[in-house]
């Protein structure tokens, strides 16, 4: 049978309806067989799902194979077509299974359209691991960040009802009324952080979002027009973050867009240095290790401006065989020198 097996995998990865049919129709003890994707057994449709083969998915489920997996869910890192053909054949969305809960898979991929789909067909926000903080906190950036974390907490994730879940979620209405109902807010430091994966702050470019401001964050996710409302609510250009107990973060809003990942605050730099943001500024900061990289240890930068943060800063790479320092940006330091910055 072992040769069969290999024909048919080879055909679901090659997306062959006619070819799956054949096989499955002359070797029907096929319809059963296991094999491995991402490190654990999945059965064949799981398999052509996470290959996004979708006719051979189509093929499979007309053999009566099984739809549901014990040991995985097909409709993580998937299609919206293929979903739909998972659902329309008694694919159970919502269920216990090893790996990845689909909301993750969606998450992870800032994907809007997958992350509605599964909402509206029964997935439970709440069940899968961390998905507020893969979308808001980790390495993904892109212009769906705002419509993901809207459409969780619609969805009825628990998440804290601060001024910055609201730039999170793009909401500057909410944090308008916010802070006029409270104006402590603009002032007020929060934790910032999602905690299980991203300790304190800095492995993914930026400073330590502990004990911050709202200005702070919305410098550090390059949400411009969010530190723009901050700042007309009356937030300090220069605010201090809360130090720890070893005097490292008390940094000012700056040192968040001098560093930040994929340099997506450079707009917000521009617009902070336009607005007399001090660049002379001396800082304490830490910059943690990742979870990959623990044996680097922390790396602590004492008394630096912008300027020289961006010029020393580690910024790594989430796993340690792409250790390439990122930074510093060049437009970043031209842009900081070109304003007299001292380093």
């Amino acid at each position: 049978m072992s040769e069969f097996t290999e024909v048919l995998i080879t055909a679901i990865e090659s997306d062959d309806e006619s070819r799956i049919h054949e096989l499955l129709r002359d070797h029907p003890k096929l319809k059963t067989h296991t094999t491995e994707a991402f490190g654990r057994p999945v059965n064949l449709v799981s398999y052509a799902a996470r290959m996004h083969k979708s006719l051979a998915v189509r093929s499979l489920l007309k053999a009566g194979c099984e739809v549901n997996d014990p040991d995985s869910n097909p409709f993580a890192f998937t299609t919206i077509e293929i979903m739909e053909l998972l659902y329309s054949s008694g694919g159970v969305v919502e269920r216990a299974a090893k790996g990845y809960h689909p909301i993750q898979a969606a998450c992870e991929d800032l994907d809007t359209g997958k992350l509605k789909w599964l909402l509206d067909h029964g997935a439970n926000p709440s069940n899968a691991d961390h998905p507020l903080e893969l979308v808001t906190h980790t390495y993904s950036r892109n212009e769906n960040q705002n419509a993901m974390a809207d459409l969780l907490i619609s969805g009825g994730i628990e998440s804290e009802d601060t001024p910055v879940m609201d730039m999170h979620r793009g909401r500057l209405d909410l944090i308008r009324e916010k802070v006029r109902s409270r104006p402590s807010l603009i002032t007020d430091r929060f934790d910032n952080l999602a905690t299980d994966i991203y300790p304190v702050g800095g492995s993914w470019g930026g400073a330590s979002l502990h004990r911050t401001s709202l200005l702070h964050a919305c410098v550090e996710f390059g949400e411009l027009e969010a530190v723009q409302l901050a700042v007309d609510l009356g937030a300090d250009l220069d605010a201090r973050g809360e130090p720890d107990g070893d005097g490292f973060g008390n940094q000012t809003p700056i040192f968040h867009a001098v560093t930040s990942f994929q340099n997506v605050s450079f707009p917000v730099l521009e617009w902070l240095i336009s607005k007399g943001a001090d660049l002379s500024a001396t800082a304490n900061l830490r910059v943690p290790p990742f979870w990959s990289d623990l044996d680097r240890g922390d790396v602590l930068m004492e008394n630096v401006t912008p300027l020289g943060y961006a010029l020393a800063y580690p910024n790594y790479h989430y796993r340690s065989e792409y250790r390439e320092p990122t930074s510093p940006f060049q437009n970043v330091v031209d842009l900081l020198r070109s304003h007299g910055a001292a380093e």
